[in-house]
């Protein structure tokens, strides 16, 4: 959160107030800047294994790419940073991603795991739409930010 005023919505006295966070071009957002990008972040690798996945017969090579980008991404910042408390108003949103997230990675490592190609397909499938669920998911943080805004 370089630069980032904390700010309180609510109570004068900051009793029972919601923090958000002010940047200091005076947008503000209940969340901290790092999980703006990583959102953001996610938003956008999501879409790409989506475009991999429903793109005319992909190559596997491309495929493998893709997912195996997306799980070292998963492993190293995304899960984390979607479990840290996001406040009374967007706690149900990082609660659901943190979740889906979690399951994303089972079937990334159950897609590894698959050796027969009708296994393969299916849990491609299931990855598909964990991609699908958790645009949805991000796309509400994003506007249910907005809103608070």
């Amino acid at each position: 959160m370089r630069g980032a005023l904390l700010v309180y919505r609510g109570e004068d006295n900051c009793q029972g107030a919601i923090p958000i966070f002010a940047s200091p071009d005076g947008r503000g957002s209940m969340l901290p800047d790092d999980l703006q990008h990583a959102s953001s972040q996610l938003r956008s690798r999501l879409h790409e294994v989506k475009t991999v996945l429903s793109g005319p017969a992909a190559s596997t090579d491309l495929i493998a790419t893709k997912l195996t980008g997306l799980k070292s991404y998963l492993e190293s910042a995304a899960v984390s940073l979607f479990s840290r408390d996001l406040g009374p108003m967007l706690r149900p949103y990082g609660v659901e991603i943190h979740k889906e997230l979690r399951l994303l990675q089972i079937d990334l490592a159950r897609w590894q795991a698959s050796r027969r190609a009708d296994t393969q397909q299916s849990r491609l499938t299931n990855i598909a739409r964990r991609c699908d669920r958790l645009l949805g998911y991000v796309d509400a943080l994003q506007q249910a930010d907005a809103a608070g805004r």
